[in-house]
C-alpha cells in the first residue's frame, strides 16, 4: 500500500473521531437541558398541586376566648336570676301585727348578696319606724333566699331602750314565704318567748294609707 494512502486514511479516521466526539458532546448538552427543563416543570407542577395546610388557631388564645365567653354567660345567668327574684320580692311590704302596739309599719324589701358564692338573700329596711327601731334601720334580714312554702333562717333587729343609741341587737328568727304576696316572720326572744307576724306586699291603696299612718308606742319593738 502506498504510504500517502495510509496517511490519508489516518487523517480521515482522526477527523471522523473528533467529529463523533463533538457530536456526542452537543447531544449530551441538549439532553441535559431537556432533562433540566422537564425537572423544573415537574417540580413546579408538584408545588402548585400540593394542598394548602389549614390554618391552625392558637390553642391558648382559643381556650382564653372560650373561658371568657363562659364567664360572661355565667354572669348573665346570675344577673337574670337576681332580676327575676327582685321582680318577685322587692317593694313595699307592711305588717299590722308583728310590731305589737306600734301598729302597722311599712318596710322596703330588697335583695342582697351574701357569702363567697354571692347567693341571694332578703333585707328589709323600715319606711315607717317606731322609737325602738326608727325608720331607715334594718328590721330583718335572711341568710338565704326563700322559696314558696320554705322556711329560711333570719335575724331581727331590736332595741329595748329607745334612749340607748348603742342598744341595738339581733335576735334569731325564721321567715316563711307563705304566698307570693305574704311573708310570715317569727322572732325568738328566748326559748320560751317568741313573736310572730305577717307581712303583705303593698297595693296602691294600702301604700297610700300606710304611709299616712303615724306609729307610736314604748314597748319592745323590732
Amino acid at each position: 500500500m502506498h504510504p500517502l494512502s495510509l496517511r490519508r486514511r489516518l487523517t480521515l479516521l482522526v477527523s471522523i473521531f473528533f467529529g463523533l466526539v463533538h457530536a456526542f458532546h452537543h447531544r449530551s448538552v441538549g439532553s441535559n437541558s431537556i432533562k433540566n427543563s422537564l425537572s423544573y416543570s415537574t417540580n413546579r407542577i408538584r408545588l402548585e398541586s400540593q394542598p394548602v395546610a389549614p390554618k391552625i388557631e392558637d390553642p391558648i388564645r382559643t381556650i382564653d376566648d372560650k373561658e371568657e365567653d363562659d364567664d360572661n354567660d355565667e354572669s348573665d345567668v346570675l344577673v337574670d336570676a337576681l332580676t327575676f327574684k327582685l321582680a318577685e320580692m322587692e317593694g313595699l311590704w307592711y305588717s299590722d301585727d308583728f310590731y305589737g302596739s306600734h301598729g302597722r309599719e311599712w318596710v322596703k324589701v330588697s335583695a342582697k348578696l351574701v357569702g363567697e358564692t354571692a347567693s341571694s338573700a332578703l333585707v328589709a329596711v323600715k319606711v315607717t319606724g317606731d322609737p325602738n327601731v326608727p325608720a331607715g334601720c334594718i328590721t330583718y334580714q335572711t341568710k338565704s333566699w326563700p322559696s314558696l312554702g320554705e322556711k329560711v333562717a333570719a335575724e331581727i333587729q331590736v332595741r329595748a331602750d329607745p334612749t340607748d343609741p348603742d342598744g341595738f341587737s339581733w335576735l334569731p328568727g325564721e321567715l316563711t314565704l307563705i304566698a307570693k304576696n305574704e311573708i310570715r316572720l317569727m322572732c325568738y326572744y328566748n326559748p320560751f318567748a317568741r313573736s310572730v307576724g305577717s307581712f303583705f306586699r303593698q297595693n296602691d291603696d294600702e301604700s297610700e294609707e300606710g304611709c299616712d299612718d303615724e306609729n307610736d308606742g314604748t314597748n319592745l319593738g323590732e
